[in-house]
C-alpha cells in the first residue's frame, strides 16, 4: 500500500493516474478537481472524479486500486492514510449528450495527467445549472472559471439554451448567469466567495 500522507490532492490524482496508466486503464480528470485545479484551488474539494475511458471493468479498474491501498465503499475509493477519496463516474467521457469529447494534459509536480479543457469544464457546470435551477453553488463554479479563464456568457449561450425545456427557463438561466458576471467582473471579484454573495443577491433580485 502505498502511503498518500502528506501530499495535496492533484499529486494524488496525478500518482493514481500513472499507476492505473501502467495497468492499461487510462482516466481523465472531471468534475470538482477540474473545478479546483483551474480556479487556481479557489473551489476546494475532498473528491478526485476520473472517468475511465478505457472502459475497463469494475474488477479490474478496483484491482489496479487496490495496489496502491485504495478499496471500495459505497461509491468511492478510500485509502486510510489520506481524507481524500476517488470516484469513477460513468464513462463515456461527456458534457451532457455530447460523447465527442476530447481532454487535454497538464504537468504536475509528480508527472502528466489528462483532464477536461477548461471550457469543457464550464459547460458541465452550466448543465448543472439548468438541469437545476436552484443549482447556485455550479453556477458559482462557472462564473469563477470564466473570470479567471477570460471566458463570457455569450460563448454558452447556444449551450444553455440546448440544456434547458422552454425558452423562458433559458432566459431565466441566461439572465442570471449573465447579470452576475458583470457584477463580478464590475467588481473584479475572482474568489469563490465574493462571486457567491454576487450570485445569491442576483438569484434574489430575479424572484
Amino acid at each position: 500500500m502505498k502511503d498518500f500522507n502528506g501530499m495535496d490532492i492533484l499529486s494524488i490524482a496525478t500518482t493514481i493516474a500513472k499507476h492505473l496508466k501502467e495497468q492499461d486503464i487510462e482516466v481523465v480528470i472531471v468534475g470538482g478537481l477540474a473545478v479546483s485545479i483551474y480556479t487556481f484551488n479557489r473551489y476546494q474539494t475532498s473528491d478526485i472524479d476520473m472517468v475511465n475511458t478505457s472502459r475497463n471493468s469494475a474488477q479490474a479498474l478496483s484491482a489496479a486500486m487496490a495496489k496502491l491501498g485504495f478499496y471500495k465503499k459505497g461509491r468511492h475509493f478510500h485509502n486510510e492514510t489520506t481524507n481524500y477519496f476517488v470516484e469513477f463516474p460513468t464513462a463515456p467521457l461527456n458534457i451532457a449528450d455530447e460523447t465527442n469529447i476530447t481532454p487535454t494534459s497538464i504537468e504536475t509536480g509528480t508527472g502528466t495527467v489528462s483532464i477536461l479543457e477548461v471550457f469543457d469544464v464550464i459547460r458541465d457546470r452550466l448543465t448543472w445549472v439548468c438541469n437545476n435551477q436552484n443549482d447556485r453553488q455550479s453556477l458559482v463554479q462557472a462564473l469563477c472559471l470564466m473570470l479567471n479563464h477570460g471566458k463570457e456568457p455569450h460563448e454558452f449561450a447556444d449551450f444553455m439554451r440546448s440544456q434547458t425545456m422552454t425558452e423562458e427557463d433559458f432566459n431565466k438561466q441566461f439572465n442570471l448567469c449573465h447579470t452576475a458576471y458583470l457584477r463580478a467582473l464590475e467588481k473584479e471579484a475572482q474568489d469563490m466567495a465574493a462571486i457567491e454573495d454576487i450570485v445569491e443577491d442576483e438569484f434574489i433580485n430575479s424572484l
